[in-house]
């Protein structure tokens, strides 16, 4: 099989794992006064080819992007909308109101939706030119507070963060932009500003049903050759050697435990993009540590070629180390080859810090 094929297969296999995780869920696509809906019809197309619902928020001229034929069928009630989305269409609700009143956080409670897409002329939201790619709602008030910059109305963001609260949405500004809802909804990468509730977290061991999202996980990586390739088969044998930091069960960061007598190597480290920056890949990281010292184990140490994932671990304590240092059954199957650093974590000083607590 060649390279080529067995890439567009893992392509495809991402795209049917999204697509049949949001099959049949209800979502409200609301799109900002102005923008064009004609670069976005492939998009919209794939949406509901995957059997998601999806109820069309326009403004008043906005519907003459669609061309004849498209699956969509303009709204006058609210009645028609259910009835609409039973015949796999997508229906166009058309407001000539301000977009800053609370008519969004009104229709998805009557329709039961789960999330609303805001599909604008920014990627999402942005400070210092940068896009923010998750939010929960403590973070998005304080945004809020202390950005003054930020390109959204201060009085529609406090609402928006009321309502989230109470009814319960996740909400995603994405930019109106060709594929920018098909990497939003059918991608690992994700591609706006997702703002949720706070989510619940578990750190643990890693099973068989985490398996293709560790391999969707590792995917970047792979390509960028920050880890070397690693297939399903593998992950599955060694699925108990991997450690997984879940929110909501999704899992958002994860690393690979290889036992080699007293010393413990962290490798194939991944994190999702959008998860990326709030202190969880750390916290993965010390919670390995801490088990395997209490273990009785020596030493924890990583390699890696990006020496932004150096700096990450030196400022969790680790300490760079000659690879010769390392231990002989790891080097018996490591290629040399490869320009990568070596850190080391002494477990000694966790093990003490238990037993003092204890």
């Amino acid at each position: 099989m060649s390279h080529s094929i067995d890439q567009e297969m893992l392509d495809a296999l991402e795209l049917f794992y999204y697509s049949s995780s949001f099959s049949h869920r209800r979502f409200l696509c609301c799109f900002e006064t102005g923008l064009d809906l004609s670069k976005m019809l492939l998009d919209l197309r794939l949406l509901l080819q995957a059997k998601m619902e999806v109820i069309l928020i326009l403004g008043p001229d906005q519907q003459r992007c669609f061309p004849t034929g498209y699956p969509v069928v303009p709204c006058q009630t609210l009645e028609d909308v259910k009835p609409a989305l039973a015949n796999a269409m997508m229906p166009i609700i058309t407001l000539d109101t301000d977009r800053r009143d609370p008519w969004p956080f009104d229709l998805a409670k009557q329709f039961g939706v789960e999330r609303v897409l805001w599909v604008g002329s920014e990627p999402g939201i942005l400070v210092n030119g940068e896009v923010v790619s998750h939010l929960d709602l403590e973070e998005f008030e304080a945004l809020l507070t202390d950005q003054p910059s930020l390109a959204l109305n201060r009085y529609w963001g406090q609402e928006l963060g009321s309502r989230l609260e109470k009814e319960g949405l996740d909400w995603v500004f994405v930019g109106g932009e060709p594929g920018a809802l098909f990497q939003e909804i059918f991608t690992h990468q994700g591609s706006g500003t997702l703002i949720a509730r706070s989510y619940q977290k578990n750190i643990a061991q890693a099973n068989l049903n985490d398996l293709v999202d560790l391999l969707f996980l590792m995917r970047p990586y792979v390509k960028q050759g920050a880890i070397l390739p690693v297939s399903e088969i593998q992950i599955g044998r060694e699925i108990e050697n991997y450690w997984v930091y879940r929110l909501n069960g999704s899992v958002v960061v994860a690393a690979r435990c290889k036992e080699y007598e007293q010393d413990i190597e962290l490798g194939k480290f991944c994190s999702l993009p959008r998860y990326q920056g709030k202190g969880r890949a750390q916290e993965l990281v010390k919670s390995i540590a801490q088990t395997m010292a209490d273990q009785g184990k020596r030493r924890l140490f990583a390699l890696t070629i990006d020496q932004r994932m150096g700096d990450f671990f030196c400022r969790l304590g680790f300490e760079t180390i000659d690879r010769n240092e390392l231990p002989e059954t790891w080097a018996e199957g490591y290629d040399f080859s490869r320009a990568s650093k070596g850190y080391v974590l002494e477990l000694e000083t966790l093990r003490r810090t238990t037993q003092v607590k204890t």
